[in-house]
């Protein structure tokens, strides 16, 4: 993936575990080190991005056989 689309995906990550550590309060979830917020919630979205911003078959990439990794 080019440098921007690292750059999104790490910015997009941190709204993420802002949201996932809210969410976990909110439900009174005990997590004090905040594993699943990092691990569980960025790690989907981790698996999720790469599909997104491949530079060969991302379904933001804008070429033939782009969104492969999603069955497109």
């Amino acid at each position: 993936m080019q440098p921007f689309g690292a750059f999104l995906i790490g910015l997009i990550g941190g709204v993420i575990y802002v949201l996932a550590c809210r969410v976990l309060k909110y439900f009174n979830i005990d997590d004090p080190v905040e594993a699943s917020a990092v691990h569980g919630f960025c790690g989907a979205w981790g698996i999720l991005a790469t599909g997104l911003f491949d530079n060969d078959l991302g379904l933001f990439h804008l070429a033939d056989g782009s969104g492969k990794f999603f069955g497109f």
